[in-house]
């Protein structure tokens, strides 16, 4: 319940900012400088963490035939972010007659991960014309589940600057801080060892882009990482961080 109402406050407070702005761009005496903007695309999501060396486990067994000694290796639990969509919708005010300016931002989004249980077969196999034993490792993937879930973005703030290299191009860098919640979480792990724990609903970090803008027409480039713990998984010594590369295409109106 408390991370439902953090997601209606912030919604509220986006919505709030907004009218504010438009207000002030229907009635006030200057004409406002307000850029409204749309971006829309596709996301890289990925998880990091580090991983539990006591998680590994191995057996060995040996048998005569042929000379062969073979050695069952570790499991491993390999954990894979997973390519979604990204929609977001904002605007940019400038400080004054700079380049500069500050911003809000809220999207929409799907994240989430996958987990492959992974073994490793280590055969050592004795070589009568060398004289010595060869090794043979072999990797096969055992059980495989995943997360998906939707996401809701909220960017309260970001500062950014665009650099016009003509008339028509400008160059957009920015950074701002985001809070996400997400919904709808679907999937699971509970096949895999050591992942099955479902994924952290609330998020919170930075997010780092650079785009570049022609006339109304934008593409931009925007790394997110987060700060709050998004996986728990056994296999992970540490909480596992949640991060994104978005690549989007947008239009100011």
């Amino acid at each position: 319940m408390k991370k439902i109402i953090l997601l209606a406050v912030a919604i509220f407070m986006a919505v709030a900012a907004s009218a504010q702005v438009k207000y002030s761009r229907t009635f006030g005496k200057k004409e406002s400088n307000v850029t409204w903007f749309v971006r829309a695309g596709v996301n890289f999501n990925s998880v990091s963490g580090d991983i539990d060396e006591h998680y590994y486990h191995g057996e060995e067994f040996y048998t005569e035939e042929n000379g062969l000694d073979e050695k069952r290796g570790p499991e491993e639990v390999k954990i894979e972010g997973k390519t979604g969509f990204d929609v977001s919708f904002g605007f940019n005010k400038p400080f004054g007659k700079s380049a500069a300016y500050w911003g809000m931002e809220l999207g929409f989004s799907s994240r989430g991960y996958s987990a492959t249980e992974v073994e490793q077969d280590e055969e050592r196999r004795y070589d009568e014309n060398l004289g010595r034993y060869n090794y043979i490792y072999s990797y096969y993937e055992e059980d495989k589940g995943d997360f998906t879930a939707y996401n809701v973005k909220y960017v309260p703030f970001m500062v950014g600057y665009k650099y016009g290299v003509t008339k028509d191009i400008k160059i957009d860098a920015h950074i701002g801080a985001f809070v996400s919640y997400d919904f709808a979480i679907s999937g699971d792990c509970d096949d895999v060892n050591g992942a099955e724990d479902e994924p952290e609903a609330f998020d919170a970090g930075l997010q780092l882009g650079i785009g570049a803008w022609y006339k109304r027409f934008n593409l931009d480039l925007t790394w997110q990482k987060g700060f709050l713990e998004y996986s728990n998984a056994d296999c992970y010594a540490d909480a596992a961080k949640h991060s994104a590369i978005m690549l989007r295409v947008g239009v100011a109106f």
